[in-house]
């Protein structure tokens, strides 16, 4: 007899009962007797971990009773992909004795792990998913095997283009580094679904040609994208999109693209322009130039249809701020944007109460004075992003629910607009740090009257005490103001802002939540990168803790699911 053989059991006692059960290498293994043969098969569900043993096994197929999936009993393949294929061992009869043999072929994580995604994004399985992130993960796959399928997947298979799905996936590749190793494993499980859900049902798109031999230069084709968006005119921007990225890559498709989605005010609510600068973040991430080009491509039919603010009466009654802010634009000039570089703004918290003061034009006025003077377009945009985080840090709790969704769309406009400005400044684009201003001022009535900045606590001897009692608070609803007040006293009492920021992702990324809150986490990081521990790298992290209470607790189904994937990718059994 072989070593390496396992005994099963007598023959005679397995073909009475039909099956036994025993244990290989720690794994438990369901033998089957079945047709006059013996076969053997892991005996966890590969769905969800349930005993196999306690199905029924006809026709070949053993079926799980839980949730019916049904398995090839000689080689362990499903009839039923969401549940995944069990995986099958040898057997051995000698005499009146069974054996198993626990050897099994090796399973290469980056093919398995691939496959296994592509699955879960083509039949939008988040079970499937998450067991496929936290097996590439655990074999030390890089993540961004996992983002380039998604994005991917994302780019080509919705008619409608660029949806939050891409964006929440993008918000989570770029908070990876601040997150601990299961977070990260929850980051991209929540991007690849966003992703999935958004292209289920959808057809997929099928993307047009460049202007083949065209000879149009850089600016005529900028222009031409301009003029196409503006027309809705869909099919003749893309088209002309796909050309600037031919001809003269990504930095002029990101120029041209700024310029389209600023020459209507505040287009969309700032989901466009925040679109865009996702698409240019997560296409720095992906080498090819096909991959690229189907990202960039995939914000035109977005684009083309995007609301446009001046044609609303929140924007032309009753101020006018669409007239105010093509005035102001008027007087900016061109050499800010000829030259790099400019001055740092002296008093960027002063700039910023001046904005959210119920003085629009005068609000207009400084910021083109401050650009006239020398301050950088950058830290003016910066400003306009302190302004609105004081909006969500002074968000008074008596409104409705969904306002805070106002602020939040003004708090990533502004993020996204700053962001824009370092990577393709231009004087067009300058115009969306006034649309941004203005969103400012108009959301004025969500802070009537303001709610007091987080009050301070007593001194603790150690910060990192109070990151659990913060997630503790996220776990009871109307914890707003507590929740700020302890992201405050941590800051306070020397607690590092990478760990609040941790603990911020852990809260939202246990949660149900929405595309909000990923773009809300994304925010606190961006601004944490750029500003470090300033005033506006700590406010943003406050505002952050404050805005996501108002969203928690929810069901946490989706925690659930991935603690099931973690579960069995551990190897262990399910206990009834």
């Amino acid at each position: 007899m072989s070593a390496e053989l396992v005994l099963a059991g007598p023959a005679a006692t397995i073909r009475e009962k039909g099956h036994r059960v025993v244990t290989v290498g720690g794994t438990p293994v369901l033998v089957l007797w079945h047709d006059g043969a013996f076969h053997a098969l892991d005996n966890r569900c590969p769905h969800m971990g349930f005993p196999l043993h306690t199905g029924d096994t006809r026709d070949g197929l053993l079926a799980c009773h839980w949730h019916h999936a049904r398995f090839d009993i000689t080689c362990g393949a499903t009839l039923d992909p969401w549940a995944d294929d069990a995986a099958a061992y040898r057997v051995e009869v000698r005499g009146d004795e069974v054996y198993v043999d626990p050897t099994r072929p090796p399973r290469d994580p980056r093919e398995h792990g691939s496959e296994r995604l592509g699955r879960g994004l083509m039949d939008n399985l988040g079970l499937v998913a998450a067991k496929a992130i936290i097996e590439l993960d655990e074999g030390d796959i890089e993540p961004e095997l996992a983002m380039s399928l998604a994005a991917r997947w994302g780019a080509t298979q919705r008619s409608d283009g660029w949806q939050p799905g891409l964006s929440v996936l993008t918000a989570m590749v770029n908070v990876l580094p601040a997150l601990d190793a299961e977070d990260r494993q929850r980051a991209l499980v929540h991007g690849v679904r966003f992703v999935a859900r958004d292209c289920a049902g959808s057809p997929p798109r099928h993307p047009l040609p460049d202007l083949s031999g065209s000879g149009r230069d850089r600016a005529g084709l900028r222009q031409w994208l301009r003029e196409t968006i503006d027309v809705r005119d869909a099919p003749g921007a893309e088209r002309v999109l796909f050309t600037l990225l031919v001809e003269h890559g990504t930095t002029a498709a990101l120029d041209a693209v700024l310029a389209a989605c600023t020459d209507h005010r505040y287009a969309d609510v700032g989901h466009t322009l925040d679109y865009a600068i996702k698409c240019a973040e997560l296409a720095e991430r992906m080498d090819d130039a096909t991959d690229q080009a189907q990202l960039f491509t995939s914000l035109i039919p977005q684009m083309a249809q995007m609301r446009r603010m001046e044609e609303t009466s929140a924007w032309r009654s009753p101020v006018d701020v669409a007239a105010l802010v093509d005035a102001a634009w008027d007087d900016v000039p061109e050499e800010p944007f000829a030259r790099p570089g400019g001055t740092v703004l002296p008093d960027a918290r002063g700039l910023a109460e001046t904005l959210v003061a119920d003085d629009p034009e005068g609000a207009l006025a400084t910021i083109v004075a401050h650009l006239s003077a020398g301050v950088s377009p950058v830290a003016l945009a910066d400003a306009v992003v302190l302004a609105a985080i004081l909006r969500v840090l002074r968000f008074g709790t008596s409104n409705e629910a969904t306002d805070w969704d106002t602020v939040h769309h003004t708090l990533t406009y502004a993020n996204a607009v700053a962001e824009a400005m370092r990577r393709a400044p231009s004087r067009d684009l300058f115009r969306a740090v006034l649309d941004g201003a203005m969103s400012v001022y108009l959301d004025r009535f969500l802070n009537l009257p303001p709610a007091p900045l987080p009050a301070s606590r007593a001194a603790v001897d150690d910060a990192a005490t109070l990151l659990p009692e913060l997630l503790d608070a996220y776990d009871r609803r109307s914890s707003i103001d507590e929740a700020a007040s302890i992201a405050r006293a941590y800051l306070e009492n020397g607690g590092d802002p990478r760990a609040l920021l941790g603990t911020l992702g852990k809260a939202v990324l246990r949660e149900d939540t929405g595309f909000h809150s990923f773009q809300q986490l994304e925010i606190a990081w961006r601004q944490l990168e750029r500003h470090g521990q300033s005033e506006q790298g700590r406010l943003a992290l406050v505002a952050t803790a404050r805005w996501i209470a108002a969203q928690f607790p929810t069901r946490r189904a989706m925690e659930q699911t991935f603690s099931i994937a973690r579960r069995l990718h551990r190897g262990d059994s399910f206990e009834a």
